[in-house]
């Protein structure tokens, strides 16, 4: 359902700026390939087969806990002493001209342990440049301050 041309076509279709959206309608006549059933029964074989290798995976990570042993005569240093700490803000949601731009936005719903390779919202410069938020070279490792992500961090593989 997230291909290309779905994507476009509720893009074209969608309604509203501030709060897009789409009639249900609308999605009802969305037009889709429908293969026979035999074809259809050997797509939801492989996509089976491609989800026990992806719950294998994740069988293994969720149990893969790293031995880093630590020596004690290794220095203790503040964090602050070894990297950079900022926190931004968000720019004005009500301010249209501040939203849907080029500049990407991770919000903290992005921030899972992981990796971050995609972002879920986008700002314009002038959001950028009117507000308390940054942006951060590929490789930093954002971590959630506030709400229910609070102390969760993931490293980006994008500037952000």
């Amino acid at each position: 359902m997230l291909s290309d041309r779905l994507k476009e076509t509720v893009s074209k279709l969608k309604l509203g700026n501030t709060m897009p959206y789409i009639k249900l309608g609308m999605l009802a006549e969305f037009q889709i390939p429908l293969p026979p059933l035999e074809v259809q029964k050997e797509i939801v074989a492989e996509i089976e087969g491609y989800q026990k290798v992806i719950n294998g995976a994740r069988a293994v990570l969720d149990h893969y806990r790293p031995h880093i042993p630590f020596h004690p005569d290794w220095p203790m240093v503040e964090l602050g002493e070894v990297c950079t700490i900022k926190s931004g803000g968000t720019p004005d949601r009500s301010n249209e001209a501040y939203w849907e731009g080029d500049i990407p936005w991770v919000t903290t719903t992005l921030i899972d342990y992981g990796v971050i390779d995609r972002a879920n919202e986008f700002i314009t410069a002038e959001g950028l440049k009117n507000s308390a938020t940054w942006v951060v070279p590929k490789g930093t490792v954002l971590m959630a301050m506030y709400g229910q992500g609070v102390t969760r961090a993931a490293g980006s593989r994008f500037s952000v």
